[in-house]
């Protein structure tokens, strides 16, 4: 089942089916792909999956969380999807963020990285935690010239190429 296809079954995506046609899913399972592999080919699968079978606050978890809440931003900005009305930017940004919980639970199983296999990472309470943080970079992006690069400069490409961790 691809990611669109999950969103679409999961209870979560029935109230954004019309704005889930705006977002191009297979981009964005290559757009965590590229994270979740940059991320392991660094820190190691081993190291990752230790991490993730423990239910601590972790570096994996920060990345993975930083993965939804600047990801999506970054995502959402690239894809040119947040010129639109604040409503309609909202709800994409609702949809991308679950977008990338299911592919990234989705990349983490097929790089044997998490044993639990769910169709999503983080549950629902969760992400929406997340969203919201998501909607306040938003805004700040709409007042502030360079937010966004800065954002996911200091806050998701550092996980990656190993540098500080803001």
């Amino acid at each position: 089942m691809t990611t669109k296809e999950t969103f679409l079954s999961l209870a979560i995506g029935v109230p954004y089916g019309e704005t889930s046609e705006m977002v191009d899913f297979d981009a964005l399972d290559q757009f965590v792909s590229i994270f979740i592999v940059g991320y392991m080919n660094r820190r190691g699968a081993e190291i990752i999956r230790e991490e993730l079978a423990s239910d601590s606050l972790s570096e994996t978890t920060t990345f993975l969380t930083r993965l939804i809440d600047v990801g999506a931003v970054q995502f959402l900005s690239e894809n040119s999807l947040m010129h639109g009305s604040e409503e309609q930017t909202i709800e994409l940004a609702a949809v991308v963020a679950h977008g990338i919980n299911i592919s990234m639970a989705t990349e983490l199983r097929l790089n044997g990285l998490d044993e639990h296999g769910a169709n999503i990472f983080f549950d629902v309470n969760a992400l929406y935690g997340l969203i919201g943080r998501v909607v306040v970079h938003i805004n700040d992006s709409r007042h502030q010239e360079g937010y966004i690069f800065s954002l996911v400069s200091l806050n998701l490409v550092n996980f990656v190429n190993g540098g500080r961790v803001e």
